[in-house]
């Protein structure tokens, strides 16, 4: 079953308020679209270990007017040891953590990211509150299961092929 149709009956059950399903359906096919969304995370294709341990990830600047942001890739991981190489609290979310210029496994650069148009199945969160809540599906972040914003970003030389 595709994304799209997975979310298409789970909001359905939901507008019956889950009538005739049980809590622990409900709750499987809330986690497969949660799984299947994790897949839409972009992440550097250079070699398989990037794939695998995904350290690095391309992101938007989260939670403020994704539909607008370039976005950047993000380092992950935190290293407790942050806070003293780099002399402050890099535990969490910041604009301030280094930039990720190559992947760590291979050492290749990392590509440049270009926002595509999204595809006529795709439902694009869009969050311009704050990251409180979706402005597609007014759902709180947290509960969204609309298509990563991120997702509509391709490599730049994917767009030459």
């Amino acid at each position: 079953m595709t994304l799209k149709e997975l979310r298409e009956q789970y909001l359905k059950h939901k507008q019956d308020d889950f009538k005739g399903i049980s809590l622990e359906q409900q709750c499987k096919m809330y986690h497969k679209i949660k799984d299947l969304l994790t897949q839409q995370i972009v992440r550097p294709n250079c070699c398989l270990a990037a794939q695998h341990y995904p350290s690095i990830v391309f992101r938007l600047n989260d939670y403020y007017d994704t539909e607008n942001s370039d976005g950047h890739w993000h380092i992950t991981l935190i290293e407790p040891s942050w806070d003293f190489v780099f002399g402050k609290d890099y535990s969490g979310w910041s604009d301030e953590k280094p930039d990720v210029k190559f992947c760590p496994y291979c050492g290749k650069p990392l590509p440049k990211m270009v926002r595509t148009k999204p595809g006529p199945d795709q439902k694009i969160c869009k969050i311009t509150d704050g990251g409180y809540y979706c402005d597609t599906c007014g759902e709180r972040c947290d509960n969204c299961i609309c298509d990563l914003a991120e997702s509509v970003f391709v490599p730049e030389e994917n767009l030459n092929d």
